[in-house]
């Protein structure tokens, strides 16, 4: 997105709020309860951003109100699209994915009679989508997929932004798909699988573990239709490595493993696949785990976990130069400070390990304290680090606590999730 363009206002704070209000507005409308005290509210707080938008920015907002609006229009049929208007849409399109989304709004709504209105409803939501404003993507997929009701990519991209929005809303969409998958594509199936798994996933009460077993033959029945479907890519890979987990949460290993298996036998490179195995295998066949890793690594991942798990096995095999490499890695790519508090320890006592400078180590294992202040072990080797600075003769080498490899495994049990 190019922020020097006078017609790209996302990059103006005041501009942004009042859009999200106008967004809030019209969801109100939808409902009947723009008149009610919420929707006065939410009037009285688009005077101060409206009040600091410039004369084109003012034209944008109406333009989108106006977008907002034609939800509730009635559906005319599209009018013949000529050469010229075909071409005009496709350069709507490619502004939408080269980021100036003023552009993509601007061209969709001027030659909007020329698209059929599922059509219009779901490029719109693409195009809020792509700035990440999911509650006005999801008006617009909303529409879409009540346009065009037996369109899977609409209902997918429904649950899909429900879940960045309302997530109560999408569980309880989620609950309804899976009570009746046959009436869904497999697709919108696995999402609502794996919304409803990880919403239960943490709870250890027994209703939600049998919530979870229930989801097992769900799982199966979706994987037999994506399968003779002639499904063969991620989508399936998914299948198999969301199935594997939820097997894993009902610490059915073996089970898991299985499905893990299974999915790597069609699909030998998937990330996902190799990585919930490395994770599984990780303390008791280390070997096999190691290998997993180191595969997903060659194929060019961006998961942080192979790096992490890695990071580990070299800084327990006394590999420090090789743990550096993959916990540098591992704080560019780290999305917790669980992980990152872990990676700055491994690096720390890598560092001292190799004879780095004291003020170095110090700043790590600060570092990595700040990240996880409450970690025991983090403390205990700070506190070792700094019992070595005392001048001792002989002198004593550090007993480092570098954690065994079922407590790493955990963090990768508790934090990797995989996403359909």
């Amino acid at each position: 997105m190019n922020n020097e363009d006078s017609t790209n206002f996302f990059g103006n704070p005041h501009y942004l709020a009042y859009i999200r209000l106008l967004g809030e507005l019209h969801a109100l409308i939808r409902e009947d309860k723009d008149e009610e005290p919420e929707g006065d509210a939410i009037r009285e707080q688009m005077d101060e951003p409206g009040s600091q938008l410039s004369k084109d920015e003012i034209e944008s907002v109406n333009g989108v109100s106006a977008d907002l609006y034609s939800l509730f229009d009635p559906q005319l049929p599209a009018l013949s699209q000529t050469n010229e208007i075909r071409a005009s849409l496709k350069r709507a399109v490619d502004s939408r994915d080269t980021g100036d989304l003023h552009t993509a709004l601007t061209q969709v709504r001027k030659y909007s009679r020329y698209i059929e209105p599922a059509v219009l409803a779901y490029l719109r939501g693409t195009i809020w989508m792509e700035q990440k404003e999911h509650a006005l993507a999801l008006q617009f997929f909303q529409r879409a997929a009540e346009l065009d009701p037996i369109n899977q990519n609409y209902e997918y991209l429904l649950i899909n932004e429900f879940s960045k929005v309302n997530s109560e809303a999408a569980i309880v969409l989620a609950e309804q798909i899976i009570k009746e998958p046959n009436l869904h594509h497999s697709r919108v199936v696995l999402k609502a699988l794996e919304l409803f798994f990880y919403a239960t996933k943490e709870q250890s009460d027994e209703a939600s573990r049998l919530e979870r077993e229930a989801l097992l033959s769900v799982f199966d029945e979706t994987i037999f239709r994506m399968e003779t479907a002639g499904e063969t890519g991620s989508q399936l890979a998914m299948a198999f490595a969301l199935a594997g987990f939820c097997y894993e949460s009902l610490d059915q290993l073996d089970q898991a493993l299985a499905y893990y298996d299974r999915g790597l036998s069609i699909v030998p490179s998937n990330e996902a696949l190799l990585v919930a195995r490395g994770i599984l295998l990780y303390g008791g066949d280390t070997k096999k785990a190691v290998h997993d890793f180191a595969q997903a690594i060659s194929n060019g991942t961006q998961l942080v976990w192979p790096y992490f798990f890695l990071a580990h096995h070299s800084l327990i095999q006394d590999l420090y130069e090789d743990t550096l490499r993959y916990c540098a890695i591992c704080e560019r790519l780290a999305t917790t400070p669980t992980l990152l508090a872990n990676v700055l320890e491994w690096a720390a006592i890598s560092h001292s390990s190799l004879g780095s400078s004291e003020l170095l180590i110090e700043a790590i294992f600060g570092a990595a304290l700040t990240f996880d202040p409450g970690n025991a072990r983090i403390s205990r080797n700070h506190q070792a680090f700094k019992d070595s600075l005392r001048p001792v003769t002989p002198t004593i080498p550090i007993r480092w606590d570098k954690g065994d490899e079922g407590s790493v495994q955990s963090v990768g049990k508790a934090e990797f999730r995989i996403a359909a």
